[in-house]
């Protein structure tokens, strides 16, 4: 007895999700289906179910589990220790890991917009089916009389639930909103039909060629937990072979630092390198990206020397140049560098590149030399 798993074999970043997935798929009936990692991202033009400031946001679904005669479940998924503060608030951590959560409101949005996304597809016409939400904290242990306002007992399913995982959701569905009629098999295979796209482009020479690109910003769950790590220190250097991923982890990082996330604000971020190639691969990747998620500043440190105003260079072959006169001269305008020119965070790949004088400069442009933010990969060779 296994459930269906849409895709049939998900990537994971996350491996408490993984942990949960794995777990209800093998418990579930076979004519489930386990959908992963959903994304659904609203047309501007939809009216309804939005929250100011937040019209161009996505919504993620961790699970969407499809149960015919039952209903369908959006489950958020939330790992290590997970509690209710004294004045009522969710949070998730523990010591300086601590930060706040909404995991009710961020589910319930997210069943909301899933849901609109399938009846909106032309392939659905159908009337409304039973649409229900939940959480799971695996790792947590929730008092079985638990309850607030907009969350019952039965809807939170903790680590002495997941044994029973499937049956609590099938309960769950089966209890929820009786208005609407339950889907049939005939539904739920519409449902990932529809999630899967409509009138998708076919592979050609151009869409491999964006593929393989595509497969540079891709994280490994390693490299995720390194980046996750970096969120804590505001000062590190990972050193790595030659292919162990590390510009594709500087990149992610600064994207992740300028953009902020949860309690973590967005930060006027450098990336910065030492070879003029990488530096345009850089600017390339990231053209793509909204203006307000690009890092400030992204080039090689002779750019970096042209933003702090440096006018004149010396010759490839003149070391005393690049090496004494050069960052002497970038230090003494860094520090002329009004608060709305320096950064918050520098990202620098190719560090082992980097004369020992470069740093001065780096330091002098951060808005907080003593504990602003600088992240270094470099190679361990």
């Amino acid at each position: 007895m296994a459930a269906k798993t849409f895709p049939s074999n998900p990537s994971w970043a996350n491996p408490t999700e993984q942990a949960v997935w794995q777990r209800l798929v093998e418990q579930a009936p076979d004519h489930w289906t386990v959908i992963a990692n959903l994304v659904i991202s609203p047309p501007p033009d939809r009216v309804g179910d939005r929250v100011e400031g937040e019209a161009d946001r996505e919504y993620e679904v961790d699970l969407l589990v499809l149960m015919p005669d039952l209903g369908a479940v959006v489950l958020e998924v939330k790992g290590g220790s997970v509690f209710v503060d004294d004045r009522g608030r969710w949070r998730q951590g523990i010591g300086s890991s601590e930060h706040a959560i909404d995991p009710v409101r961020q589910v319930m949005k997210a069943k909301y917009q899933t849901r609109a996304y399938v009846e909106e597809d032309p392939r659905w016409g159908r009337p409304r089916m039973r649409w229900t939400h939940a959480v799971a904290f695996p790792d947590t242990s929730v008092p079985a009389n638990f309850s607030m306002t907009d969350c019952p007992r039965e809807r939170v399913h903790d680590r002495n639930d997941m044994d029973n995982l499937a049956g609590r959701l099938a309960t769950l569905a089966r209890r929820s909103d009786s208005r609407y009629p339950a889907p049939t098999e005939e539904d739920c295979a519409k449902i990932v039909e529809i999630l899967h796209g409509r009138n998708l482009p076919l592979r050609d020479v151009v869409a491999a060629a964006a593929a393989r690109e595509d497969a540079i910003e891709r994280l490994t769950i390693e490299q995720m937990m390194i980046l996750r790590a970096t969120r804590l220190i505001p000062r590190m250097e990972i050193r790595g072979g030659a292919g162990s991923g590390k510009t594709v982890l500087a990149l992610a990082q600064a994207k992740d630092l300028t953009r902020g996330a949860d309690d973590r604000p967005a930060q006027r971020v450098a990336l910065l390198c030492y070879s003029l190639g990488l530096a345009s691969m850089f600017t390339r990747r990231l053209s793509g990206e909204k203006r307000q998620h690009r890092p400030a500043f992204v080039g090689s440190f002779e750019e970096f020397a042209r933003y702090l105003g440096v006018e004149r260079f010396g010759g490839r072959e003149d070391a005393d140049f690049w090496e004494t006169e050069l960052p002497q001269r970038m230090s003494e305008l860094a520090a002329q560098l009004p608060e709305g020119k320096k950064f918050d965070a520098f990202v620098v790949d190719e560090g082992q590149d980097f004369a020992d004088s470069w740093w001065t400069p780096i330091l002098r442009s951060l808005r907080d030399e003593e504990n602003g933010g600088l992240y270094v990969y470099s190679d361990e060779n």
